[in-house]
């Protein structure tokens, strides 16, 4: 009897899936097949560790061995999805009544599904890395005693969750340390936020910065998980646009409706998420606006001048301060204002 166990995770970050394979530990090709629709849930560079048990003949005591590869290998027909395997634990022993090893390699799975263990994991050095890691995870895990189950009664979730920081307990697990995925820097080390003194250095260095990920700005929302978000930026996007449209008719003596509101809005929102970097930003009109669309109005009413063109002046004003702001570097200046000097 032997049974195998691959829980799929993903380098140097949370573990996304975990999936029990109940199949023979010796696989063959006409048994093993991919399962798209888990993999499609899979997350880019992900890992497995396949956790292998069974019983055998010709031992007399139980052998185990959890081994770290030195980077992930493809090991055919031994899980669903081809990921390249990073952990093994192999546990073989006697056959007997009273070891279930079966749920042991239920445990070890279930541990490399927690995120502080899965790095533990991946920077371990010994077996006391390993075992602290192991004791961690007992201190935050909740136990549900065999005899005590009762399937009608309801579980009230905790009251607080641990986050991954305060688990890594300033970075470091018994001597191991520990980095989360994101790497924090202090505000004044911030590379984007420190002035190169070369021309259009600083929109050099954010272009250098960005290359790797426009791509995958575009490739990543391919998916169909992103429908809902895409409907629901759409509608977010378009209501401001037509509430404050109307409004600005009525506070600029209908130089700017809604149709010019939209117009703009799309312009700008293209251009603004192709070049700018934050595909994620909502352009559009606010309250502030139309306040100062406003008084723009009232001050071209009352000296005489064409609302249209000194609003054109006023967008060709600001473009150039930005484009001089852009090209001496002077964007650095955003990190001395906070909410008390600004």
């Amino acid at each position: 009897m032997s049974e195998s166990v691959a829980v799929v995770d993903q380098s140097k970050a949370r573990l996304g899936e975990n999936e029990e394979v109940g199949s023979s530990f010796v696989a063959s090709e006409s048994r093993v097949k991919i399962n798209l629709s888990f993999m499609k849930k899979v997350p880019p560079n992900a890992e497995a560790t396949n956790v292998l048990v069974g019983a055998v003949d010709f031992l007399q005591a139980p052998v185990y061995a959890f081994v770290r590869l030195a980077k992930g290998v493809t090991i055919p027909d031994l899980i669903e999805v081809p990921l390249p395997t990073r952990f093994l634990f192999i546990l073989i022993g006697p056959s007997s009544e009273h070891l279930r090893y079966h749920e042991i390699g239920r445990s070890i799975a279930t541990l490399m599904s927690d995120e502080i263990f899965h790095d533990v994991a991946y920077r371990a050095r010994n077996r006391q890395d390993l075992l602290a890691g192991i004791d961690d995870f007992l201190d935050h895990v909740t136990v549900l005693p065999p005899g005590e189950w009762d399937p009608t009664t309801r579980i009230e979730p905790p009251k607080s969750v641990p986050n991954k920081e305060d688990r890594l307990d300033r970075n470091k697990i018994n001597g191991v340390p520990q980095t989360t995925e994101t790497e924090h820097h202090e505000h004044e080390l911030d590379p984007s936020l420190i002035r190169t003194g070369r021309f259009c250095g600083g929109l050099i260095d954010d272009i250098k910065r960005k290359s790797k990920f426009y791509l995958s700005d575009f490739t990543d929302a391919i998916s169909f998980q992103s429908v809902a978000a895409i409907i629901f930026l759409y509608f977010a996007c378009l209501s401001p646009i037509i509430t404050f449209g109307g409004l600005l008719s009525k506070a600029t003596d209908n130089n700017m409706a809604a149709i010019e509101s939209l117009l703009s809005g799309v312009i700008c929102g293209c251009l603004y998420h192709l070049f700018a970097g934050q595909p994620l930003t909502i352009l559009g009109s606010t309250g502030p606006v139309l306040v100062f669309e406003t008084i723009v109005n009232h001050f071209c009413g009352n000296h005489g001048y064409d609302y249209m063109n000194f609003r054109c002046w006023i967008g060709l004003w600001t473009a150039s301060i930005l484009l001089i702001m852009v090209v001496t570097d002077a964007s650095y200046l955003v990190k001395y204002i906070t909410r008390f000097t600004g």
